[in-house]
């Protein structure tokens, strides 16, 4: 399988919330160990949404973006193993 990197690195450096969901998505593509550098993101990426009724969190870009970004960060927590920085009383549905 074709390593899934060099399309992750571009988007890294645009630093826009799309462009980053896009990157999580991709990442949990990768193998474990590429991934893991994608993943210690995530907590920087969350502390930038937005709150919505003091309740939930968005990103810029709105609810395309959001659901985005939450599939990539749910799909890369779950390749890595590991719990996100993000709970599901947070995520706007």
């Amino acid at each position: 399988m074709k390593s899934s990197e060099p399309y992750c690195s571009p988007a890294m450096m645009i630093n826009a919330f799309e462009g980053l969901a896009w990157v999580f998505n991709a990442a949990a593509l990768l193998d474990k160990a590429q991934g893991a550098k994608y993943f210690d993101k995530i907590k920087n990426f969350i502390s930038q949404a937005d709150e919505v009724g003091k309740r939930f969190l968005q990103f810029d870009g709105g609810l395309t973006t959001t659901s985005n970004a939450i599939h990539g960060i749910m799909s890369l927590a779950e390749q890595q193993g590991k719990v996100p920085a993000i709970t599901e009383v947070r995520i706007l549905t």
